[in-house]
């Protein structure tokens, strides 16, 4: 009963944070982020803490952080504007699933790396592999 408070608390006032993830750019470095949110925005507060939107055929889909082993960016169509990032996405599961990234907005994404704030486009990202996908806030 009181983790069940607790956890309704924490959800309640927002003090559970969002995923960290261990990103790899197009140079091949690897950096550890904390807290990252993926930005959205172009006029309005567009921001995600929970996962990355994909499109596969017509639908748009948030693939939350919990679920992913990896993702992957594979190729860029320039064919077409804006230019699509095509993804693949290995699951927790196993499961190979391919999509598009969401092409919205500033298309950032940003958190704590352990020099400081750390912020990327994603046009610039290779690979995402989700390190831990919630912890809370020291009291």
């Amino acid at each position: 009963m009181i983790l069940r408070a607790t956890i309704f608390t924490l959800l309640m006032t927002g003090r559970i944070l969002a995923a960290d993830l261990r990103i790899t750019d197009s140079g091949n470095t690897t950096v550890q982020v904390r807290d990252v949110i993926i930005d959205y925005s172009t006029f309005s507060n567009d921001k995600e803490k929970e996962g990355i939107r994909i499109v596969q055929g017509d639908a748009t889909i948030l693939v939350k952080w919990d679920n992913i082993e990896s993702l992957t960016i594979s190729g860029r169509d320039d064919s077409v504007t804006p230019s699509r990032l095509r993804v693949d996405i290995v699951t927790k599961r196993g499961q190979k699933q391919t999509g598009i990234l969401v092409r919205k907005g500033k298309m950032r994404i940003t958190g704590q790396s352990e020099l400081g704030d750390y912020a990327i486009d994603i046009d610039k990202i290779k690979v995402i592999s989700p390190v831990a996908t919630t912890r809370t806030t020291p009291s």
